[in-house]
């Protein structure tokens, strides 16, 4: 998801990202974003910092509800300290400063998607792990309690 009130950069956003395979929504205010995410979770969001309704970055804190590990990128015009520090305080994972070069921003779009893919891998392969083991101590105690019963007679 990209969302910024600039509605010519949401429409390059989506022109360079859409042809490379990316499905890409907008947004060109931060409550429009967030209902868009409560209808289903987003890998990425990128989120202009000012927008004419609400700030970006409690945006991306709404819509950390919904997407717990969507990638979270901030990007301003604005740049100042206060922002930087309230933007790494909410975990966001990069602090892109406009204008942006092309190349840059699918550079750092698409590491950011393919720390996700490790992390919900990893996630994933943790949680298989968790289910094994669970079940391998279920199937000892289902055993024991079956010795158990043959024994006594």
């Amino acid at each position: 998801m990209v969302v910024d009130d600039d509605v010519d950069l949401l429409h390059t956003f989506k022109d360079l990202l859409e042809p490379r395979g990316y499905t890409v929504d907008t947004a060109d205010t931060g409550m429009r974003a967030l209902e868009m995410s409560r209808t289903g979770a987003y890998d990425l969001a990128v989120v202009d910092v000012r927008l004419p309704d609400i700030e970006g970055i409690e945006v991306l804190r709404r819509m950390r509800s919904n997407s717990r590990n969507m990638k979270k990128i901030i990007l301003t015009g604005y740049p100042n300290l206060e922002n930087a520090i309230e933007s790494i305080t909410q975990g966001v994972d990069a602090y892109l400063l406009k204008p942006i070069e092309p190349a840059e921003f699918l550079k750092i779009i698409e590491g950011k998607l393919n720390d996700k893919e490790k992390e919900d891998a990893y996630i994933e392969n943790a949680v298989r792990q968790r289910m094994r083991t669970a079940e391998a101590k279920s199937s000892k105690t289902g055993a024991r309690r079956h010795h158990s019963t043959g024994v006594k007679k």
